[in-house]
């Protein structure tokens, strides 16, 4: 294992989330760490990590199945690693979190994110483009009358990236070896068993 890189991973439908992911990583190497950027589909184990990064883009309410795929296939590895989440997708000015009115982690991955316990699962405004839909996705986008545009917040991106760096260096300041933090949380819960 490598401790000390991290790894973003992503699921995109057009791109957007994509452009998320590579800037995020962007962010995480200026402040210092080796960070690989890849789609879940091209991501065997990633154990090689001292921490992961997950985006999913929100289509129609659900996260991407390749996501919910990748966090089920490697539930035991992400639940023993710092584990930050990311959704891109409610189109509209303002709280993107508001805009899927509560709604941020569908129903069918509320448990598996209860047993890997991610640090947070950050909610990013997303991008609409009806160029890029077929005749099913423009009837539907149609009837809930999503608006379309680029909504991201590049500002609000940064900032949570920036948070992300700050909490992995404090975090290997801490744990300078993933493998510390699973002794350290196998102790406690030998402890707490007691």
């Amino acid at each position: 294992m490598n401790d000390s890189r991290i790894l973003v991973a992503y699921g995109s439908r057009h791109g957007a989330t994509r452009q998320i992911a590579l800037h995020i990583g962007e962010v995480l190497k200026s402040n210092g760490a080796l960070v690989d950027v890849k789609p879940v589909s091209e991501i065997k184990n990633p154990a090689a990590y001292g921490a992961v990064l997950v985006g999913s883009a929100i289509y129609m309410g659900q996260w991407r199945p390749a996501v919910v795929k990748f966090l089920e296939r490697h539930s035991e590895v992400l639940a023993c690693r710092p584990l930050w989440i990311f959704a891109s997708g409610p189109t509209g000015k303002g709280d993107p979190v508001e805009l899927l009115e509560q709604k941020t982690i569908p129903n069918n991955v509320k448990s598996l994110l209860k047993h890997i316990q991610p640090r947070e699962v950050k909610i990013f405004n997303g991008v609409l483009n009806p160029e890029e839909l077929n005749p099913l996705e423009l009837a539907a986008i149609r009837m809930v009358k999503a608006p379309s545009g680029d909504f991201r917040d590049w500002n609000d991106i940064n900032q949570w990236a920036q948070g992300v760096a700050e909490s992995w260096v404090e975090f290997q300041t801490h744990f300078p070896r993933t493998e510390d933090m699973l002794l350290e949380k196998q102790s406690s819960k030998t402890f707490a068993e007691l």
